[in-house]
Formats: structure tokens, sequence, C-alpha cells
């Protein structure tokens, strides 16, 4: 097996990071409040909450891309 430098073991763009937690929690949480609101309350208000998952999952990837790029013209 290879020794890795220690540059190359930061760079781990796949790895949860403690950027993620937020959207992570985010996302979620609009899930489950769609999904609650869908049932119990009316179907409007849970449509509109549940796009807000693919928003925070893409501002989510939005976030990673621009830290990733940061890191690779780091090194």
């Amino acid at each position: 097996m290879e020794k890795q430098s220690k540059s190359e073991r930061n760079i781990q763009p796949l790895s949860f990071k403690k950027v993620d937690t937020p959207f992570a929690v985010a996302a979620f949480a609009s899930l489950v409040g769609s999904v609650f609101l869908w049932f119990v309350v009316d179907r409007g208000p849970g449509l509109f909450v549940g796009m807000w998952v693919p928003s925070i999952v893409g501002l989510w990837c939005v976030v990673r891309l621009i830290l990733l790029t940061n890191i690779i013209r780091n090194h």
C-alpha cells in the first residue's frame, strides 16, 4: 500500500464535513415538514415546503464545490 502525502490526505471531497451538517439538517427538516403539511394541514403548503428540499441540496452542492475549488487551488 502506498503512503499518501499530507496534502493528498486533506483532499477528501466525499467525506462529511462540519459545513454539511446544517444543510443536511435543513433538507431533512424540510422533507419532514413537507410530509407533515401534506397529510395533516393541506397539500398546497406541503408542496411549497417540499420544493425547498432540492433548493437546499443544490445550495449545498454549490458550497461544497466552492470549498473543493479553494482546496485544489491552494495545493
